[in-house]
C-alpha cells in the first residue's frame, strides 16, 4: 500500500514540475530527448503549440546536439512553431552538418533548390506581369491612334 502511494505520489510530481524547472542542469542529449517527446505529443497525440518543443530543440542545439540543430533546420523549412523562413534552416543545416550529420547536406541541397526555384518562379511571375503591363499599353496606343484617325 505504501508502495503504491509512492508512486502516485511520484507520477504527480512529475506533471506538477514544469520540465522547464530541470534545463539549467540537462546536458544537450537531455534536452534534445525532452523536445522530441513534446514535439511527438504536439504532434501525434495532443495537436498542441509546438512552440515549446521548438524552444527546447533549440536549447539542446545551442548546446551543440547536432540532431537538434537538424530538427530546427526543419522547424524553420517547414515553418513548424516558428514562422518558415529557409535562411534560418539553412543555417541550422549548415551547423548540423559541421557536427557531422550525413542527412544536412542532402537538406541544405533541397532548401537551396527550392529557394532558386522559388526564385524562378517569382521572376516568371514579375517577366509575366510586364508583359501584361506593356499589352496593355500598346493597346491603349492602338486604341489613340484609332480615335485620331476617327477625328480626321
Amino acid at each position: 500500500m505504501m508502495g503504491k502511494k509512492i508512486r502516485v505520489l511520484c507520477i504527480v510530481l512529475f506533471f506538477a514540475i514544469p520540465p522547464s524547472a530541470f534545463l539549467q542542469e540537462k546536458t544537450e542529449v537531455e534536452s534534445y530527448a525532452e523536445a522530441e517527446r513534446y514535439y511527438e505529443l504536439g504532434t501525434q497525440t495532443f495537436n498542441i503549440d509546438k512552440t515549446k518543443a521548438v524552444s527546447l530543440y533549440w536549447q539542446a542545439a545551442n548546446l551543440g546536439h547536432p540532431l537538434a540543430m537538424m530538427k530546427m533546420g526543419d522547424c524553420y523549412y517547414h515553418g513548424d512553431g516558428v514562422p518558415q523562413n529557409c535562411s534560418s534552416a539553412l543555417t541550422w543545416y549548415r551547423q548540423a552538418a559541421e557536427k557531422g550529420v550525413a542527412e544536412a547536406q542532402a537538406k541544405i541541397a533541397e532548401v537551396e533548390s527550392a529557394v532558386l526555384q522559388r526564385q524562378v518562379a517569382q521572376e516568371k511571375r514579375e517577366q509575366a506581369t510586364r508583359e501584361q503591363i506593356m499589352q496593355r499599353k500598346r493597346e491603349q496606343l492602338a486604341q489613340r491612334k484609332r480615335e485620331q484617325l476617327a477625328q480626321r
